[in-house]
C-alpha cells in the first residue's frame, strides 16, 4: 500500500513528468486483481485526504472489473466497510467520493439480492443527528 500511496501522491505533484509516470503506472496497476484490496486499504486507513479520495475514485472506476473476483466474505466486508467509512469520514470531498462508490456497488449488488440490509443501513445513517450523514444518504438515493 505504501508504494501505491506514493504513486497517488505523485498525481498531485507539480512535475509533469512525475504526474505522467504515476498515471502510467497506476493505469497498469489498477488492472491487477490485488489493486482493489490495496486501494480499499488506502481508502480506509490513509491519513492523507487526497489519497483517500483518489482511492475511492479508482475503486469506483475499477469496481465492475474486480468485484466478481472477490470471495463472498470479502464482498461483505467491502460493503460494510464502505458504510463505516461513509459515517466516519470527516471531509466532504472524500465522503462524497465514497458515496459515489457506494452508489455503484448498490446498483450492481442490490438488484441481485446481494445487499439486503442496504436500505435499513442507509435509513439508520439518515436518522443521525449529524447533517453530513443525512446529506450523503440523500445523495446516494439520487
Amino acid at each position: 500500500p505504501e508504494q501505491v500511496q506514493q504513486l497517488l501522491l505523485q498525481i498531485f505533484d507539480n512535475n509533469t513528468a512525475s504526474i505522467l509516470n504515476a498515471t502510467t503506472l497506476l493505469k497498469q496497476y489498477i488492472k491487477t486483481p490485488n489493486s482493489f484490496v490495496v486501494l480499499y486499504t488506502l481508502l480506509v486507513n490513509s491519513p492523507i485526504l487526497s489519497v483517500r479520495q483518489l482511492s475511492a475514485i479508482l475503486l469506483r472506476k475499477t469496481f465492475s472489473r474486480h468485484w466478481n473476483n472477490l470471495q463472498p466474505q470479502e464482498q461483505e466486508a467491502f460493503k460494510n466497510g464502505l458504510l463505516h467509512v461513509l459515517v466516519k469520514e470527516q471531509t466532504r470531498p472524500v465522503r462524497m467520493s465514497v458515496a459515489q462508490l457506494l452508489n455503484i456497488v448498490a446498483r450492481i449488488t442490490f438488484p441481485l439480492g446481494q445487499w439486503q440490509t442496504l436500505i435499513d443501513d442507509l435509513f439508520k445513517i439518515s436518522q443521525s443527528e449529524v447533517h453530513d450523514h443525512r446529506e450523503v444518504v440523500l445523495y446516494i438515493f439520487e
